[in-house]
């Protein structure tokens, strides 16, 4: 498809799905956040940045500064908590796959966003109150900030259209790093939520043909840089073939932008937990919407065109 397609794609779309984008961004959720800039079929209001790839938060919210500078968007980062759902500081983070500052070999200081805003789970929560049902989220992390807002705003799993989060499955980063949000997460929002697990993201591998496609405007160049860190930690820890990698988080907005791209099925959350036997049955019983299959050349044609729009400045 020409970028004209998809431009007169965005003209002639009456209303786009106005999306939350939770991310610890690192090397795949950068690639989902520039899907979800350039995509015609959303409209991104904001970033809660999440622990993860790094620890620090801070750290996250510089690197999707930095992408959302380089798109010349003036989308709002909110800051995500330091600690897990319990109270407790991340055991281990991303970085040997994403880089010390969760960003490759960008050397980006950590930096809080502007005085006197929200945080993300109160800015989250307020955004749902303000227009509900209107308002989808892309969970890239662990899901910690959705949970949060969830306790200031018990309501919110009704509030929101749809919520789509990556995450689940044996040994996945995400639910692991915080399996308490997890559990709350996946019991509070069963009956609306859609859920990419490992078991998916593994499967769909994108080599240096794919990443060099992506570098024609700055922020597909940044996350095409980026991905060299990724794809030598791929290699080096014989998680794929070398020269490829997943692109885990890039999935959950290819869904938002497109249903179309995935087939779905339905699994317990105890399976997603990594757990048959979990202790919190009310959470174990749950059945829970997931991406069971991608059709991989129409998300790769997606993931491409959208790195070629340009995203102007929001207002």
């Amino acid at each position: 498809m020409t970028l004209l397609f998809w431009v007169g794609l965005a003209c002639a779309s009456a209303e786009r799905r106005k999306v939350i984008i939770i991310a610890d961004v690192g090397i795949d959720d950068a690639a989902a956040l520039v899907l979800a800039l350039g995509s015609p079929a959303l409209e991104v209001l904001g970033v809660a940045s999440s622990f993860g790839c790094h620890r620090d938060p801070r750290q996250t919210a510089a690197n999707a500064r930095t992408l959302l500078d380089a798109a010349n968007s003036s989308i709002p980062v909110y800051l995500g908590p330091r600690h897990t759902m319990s109270g407790e500081s991340l055991v281990r983070d991303g970085t040997a796959y994403h880089g010390l500052q969760g960003f490759g070999t960008s050397d980006l200081p950590p930096r809080d966003p502007k005085p006197g805003i929200p945080s993300a789970a109160e800015w989250i929560a307020s955004e749902a109150r303000a227009a509900p049902g209107a308002i989808s989220v892309a969970c890239l992390s662990p899901p910690t900030i959705l949970a949060l807002a969830t306790l200031i705003e018990p309501r919110l799993p009704g509030l929101l259209d749809a919520v789509a989060i990556m995450g689940g499955g044996d040994r996945e980063f995400n639910f692991r790093s915080d399996p308490a949000a997890a559990r709350f997460v996946l019991r509070e929002f069963a009956t609306t939520l859609v859920v990419a697990p490992l078991d998916l993201t593994m499967n769909y591998l994108v080599d240096q043909a794919v990443m060099d496609s992506l570098a024609v405007a700055l922020p597909g160049r940044l996350v095409r840089r980026a991905w060299d860190t990724y794809r030598a930690a791929y290699c080096e820890n014989k998680r794929t073939a070398c020269g490829t990698t997943p692109l885990h988080d890039a999935h959950v907005v290819a869904y938002l932008a497109d249903p179309s791209l995935y087939t779905t099925s339905i699994q317990r959350a105890n399976h997603l937990l990594g757990d048959p036997l979990d202790h919190d049955q009310a959470c174990a019983a749950q059945n829970i919407t997931v991406l069971s299959a991608a059709h991989h050349p129409r998300f790769v044609e997606t993931l491409v065109a959208a790195t070629r729009i340009v995203v102007p400045s929001s207002s």
